[in-house]
């Protein structure tokens, strides 16, 4: 018995750093445009925004871009949809390589917290670039429920 508690130490010793690199899985909320622009504008601004930010993008379909951030030369991968119209801009989780992404039983889903981090930073640009395409307009993000 007492192998088997020294073993359960151990264990628990050794995953807790791995624990503690995850964290919950949080999109950006919804970009909702205020003011009147097109959609070519709102996709200059998405790609501007993914840009500076370091995303490369690419567009999968009418309304529909997908970023990818690739940090340490293919150490860690993240890839978002980005859906828009000329109303709003949503960004979602498609995929990941070394993010440690897992969705536990109660449909939680986790991943490393520079996820998070990341892909705030892309919708932080994105906002400030649609500010810019639209003067005097505020682009904004609703409130957490």
């Amino acid at each position: 018995m007492k192998h088997v508690l020294i073993a359960l130490s151990l264990l628990l010793g050794l995953s807790a750093p791995a624990m503690a690199r995850q964290g919950l899985m949080r999109d950006p909320p919804t970009l909702s445009i205020s003011k009147d622009l097109d959609v070519d504008q709102v996709k200059s601004a998405i790609v501007d925004g993914a840009t500076q930010t370091k995303w490369q993008t690419r567009e999968a379909a009418p309304g529909r871009i997908e970023a990818t951030l690739d940090v340490g030369n293919g150490k860690h991968i993240a890839k978002v949809a980005i859906e828009y119209d000329d109303r709003a801009v949503q960004i979602r989780y498609l995929d990941s390589f070394n993010l440690k992404y897992e969705t536990v039983s109660d449909g939680r889903v986790f991943i490393h917290p520079n996820y998070n981090k990341w892909t705030a930073d892309l919708a932080a640009a994105i906002r400030t670039r649609l500010n810019q395409q639209a003067p005097g307009a505020v682009v904004t993000t609703p409130l957490a429920q």
